[in-house]
């Protein structure tokens, strides 16, 4: 299992983790919609970090604008180690 340094895995705006003791029920989504991330700046995910949680959603007139991350990911940043390949279990969508 692959542990968090939540010192270098931050979203300039939000950062959503999910720990391997309070996994989420897979049928739960998370959604972000109707939000404006602009001039953010993080570590990993200049606007938003997303680790291990499944079925995250990004809809509904999200706008992502002239954010800065200084290792990875831009605006956005998304990772999924504790699922392994399975990405079934892990999942991102962007409507």
């Amino acid at each position: 299992m692959k542990s968090l340094d939540q010192s270098t895995f931050t979203g300039g705006a939000i950062t959503v983790v999910q720990d391997t003791t309070s996994k989420i029920v897979n049928d739960i989504r998370m959604i972000i919609a109707n939000t404006i991330f602009e001039d953010c700046e993080g570590f990993k995910g200049g606007a938003l970090a997303i680790y291990n949680v499944p079925n995250f959603y990004i809809e509904q007139a999200t706008t992502f604008m002239r954010n800065v991350a200084k290792d990875s990911g831009g605006a956005l940043y998304f990772e999924c180690p504790n699922y392994g390949n399975d990405l079934s279990q892990c999942s991102l969508s962007i409507k």
